[in-house]
């Protein structure tokens, strides 16, 4: 005899009060707990907590349009040193900041007068002058601040005295005016900015200017030594002899801020792709305000009679003026009294790989901008 497996009518009617109970007492309880008041409390809260955060989206919106009208304003100004990354905010002082486009495409910054970092005289202007491979690894990583103009007080050098201890008196001024952070502005922070590379040491021969193609070679071994022996041998260590003259290295060059050269030819000068910004804050402005301060930097340099010691110099749209010797081979000395210039380099690092751009406007320089 078989057996019945299936499922009977009263079985199924049974199951189906029992669900129609359960679903009674789960409305009963969402009723009662105010489950549907809870629901509509969290919807209440989420669409506030919207509100508030349009309402910050909306002042955030009104901060940025006040920067870019700021920004629009600045215009006039934009005359300093400029850079690829808003790396200001981190460092050690802080910077008013306006971003735009170049020629080619790119987006940089603009950095204005830094009037938070207070050092040197009351009113003295620091702006950005560039950067610098401090670790060596190929990328700049530092960056450096120089004053908008050199010092207005001076330092006297004079004769081999000031050949011989000039870098240490000019580092010397410079912390003493600027702050022991400072350093002297040098040859190499000068040709880095100027993108000027020099093809080695200089020397004249029969009125041309020829070059070393290095900065090695001494003097004993210029085409002009021969000459140079026929006269007087003074060194400014003392030595006094063409021994001692000889040993010294051609390491004297110069160059102008461009191909005019004043009249003097074979100077070699600035790249034309140089922006003029670079330049007059190099130079400053040659037709009302031009620039004169030391580089701590010696110079060896050489004529078919005479070798020529100078301390390094910005000059009149000159670097390292071939006229500006403070010691000469035949023991005549000279007496200079002019600037320094300070560089500050900021201890934060810039992000690797980011590029120092100069504006490629013309800017006719005005110190009272």
């Amino acid at each position: 005899m078989k057996e019945n497996k299936g499922i009977t009518l009263i079985a199924l009617i049974i199951t189906i009060i029992v669900l129609l109970i359960l679903v009674a007492i789960t409305i009963d309880i969402a009723v009662d707990g105010k489950l549907f008041d809870t629901a509509k409390e969290a919807v209440d809260k989420t669409n506030n907590k919207v509100g508030q955060q349009q309402n910050r989206v909306d002042e955030l919106m009104g901060e940025l349009d006040e920067v870019e009208e700021w920004e629009e304003s600045q215009g006039a100004n934009e005359h300093n040193w400029q850079y690829t990354d808003n790396t200001l905010a981190g460092l050690k002082c802080t910077c008013k900041m306006c971003t735009k486009e170049s020629a080619e495409g790119k987006t940089y910054y603009i950095a204005q007068e830094i009037p938070s970092y207070e050092a040197g005289p009351a009113g003295t202007q620091w702006v950005v002058f560039g950067a610098e491979d401090t670790d060596k690894n190929g990328t700049n990583e530092t960056l450096l601040l120089t004053t908008l103009e050199p010092s207005t007080e001076t330092l006297e050098l004079e004769g081999a005295d000031g050949y011989n201890n000039g870098i240490a008196k000019i580092e010397a001024k410079v912390k003493e005016i600027y702050g022991n952070e400072a350093r002297a502005m040098t040859i190499e922070d000068v040709n880095r900015t100027l993108g000027y590379t020099p093809s080695g040491g200089m020397y004249a021969s029969d009125g041309v200017w020829q070059t070393t193609g290095n900065f090695t070679t001494k003097i004993k071994d210029l085409s002009i030594w021969y000459y140079i022996q026929m006269l007087e041998a003074h060194s400014p260590d003392g030595a006094n002899t063409e021994e001692a003259l000889g040993e010294y290295v051609a390491n004297g060059y110069f160059y102008s801020v461009n191909d005019f050269g004043y009249g003097i030819a074979g100077i070699p000068y600035v790249p034309v792709t140089t922006s003029n910004i670079v330049k007059n804050l190099v130079f400053g402005s040659l037709d009302n305000n031009p620039y004169v301060y030391w580089l701590p930097y010696r110079v060896v340099r050489a004529d078919t009679h005479y070798v020529f010691f100078v301390m390094g110099n910005v000059y009149y749209g000159f670097i390292n003026h071939y006229l500006l010797y403070l010691f000469i081979s035949n023991g005549a000395s000279n007496l200079f009294s002019f600037s320094v210039r300070p560089v500050v380099p900021l201890k934060s690092e810039i992000p690797v790989g980011k590029e120092i751009l100069v504006s490629n406007e013309e800017w006719d320089y005005d110190p009272n901008a």
